[in-house]
């Protein structure tokens, strides 16, 4: 899937995308590798659904991880910026050149950073159909590190 950079700015600064809100689920203090697997894998059969569309899309699994609020987003951009920070993405592309439509893994949360929010790249849409698994697999692993480094991060701010 491509799409032209001001196409997609324009898409976004509109919500002209498809956006879904999953229910919280409630994590213990372990982000075990099976539960993370289990949860990744359920979050990219959804997301494949929506991009099934063609569409510009964000999924969001919020999360209680230990008493504390978790967002975990899919959602398609052209660099690793959320849909909030649109407004910076012609800063690095010319607004009519076209551009691959990437899959961002973002988790938003207190103790994930300094900032609160960190954002992976995981890969092209377009490889989304033939290579799920691999897909599913990157999510998770990066999934179960920043669930870790909230967890730890918590440990630290208590102690």
């Amino acid at each position: 899937m491509k799409i032209k950079v001001a196409d997609f700015i324009h898409q976004v600064e509109n919500e002209d995308y498809q956006e879904k809100v999953l229910s919280q689920i409630k994590m213990t203090k372990t982000a075990e590798r099976s539960v993370v697997l289990q949860l990744t894998q359920k979050l990219v059969e959804q997301f494949e659904k929506m991009l099934a569309k063609q569409r510009l899309s964000r999924l969001e699994q919020p999360l209680d991880l230990n008493g504390q609020t978790v967002s975990i987003l899919l959602e398609t951009g052209i660099i690793n910026l959320p849909f909030a920070n649109v407004n910076h993405i012609d800063n690095f592309f010319e607004l009519e050149s076209q551009t691959d439509v990437i899959i961002n893994l973002i988790v938003i949360a207190d103790k994930i950073n300094a900032s609160g929010l960190r954002i992976d790249s995981c890969g092209l849409v377009s490889e989304v159909k033939q290579n799920q698994q691999s897909l599913v697999q990157k999510i998770a692993a990066t999934l179960e590190t920043n669930l870790q480094q909230i967890l730890e991060n918590s440990l630290e701010t208590e102690n």
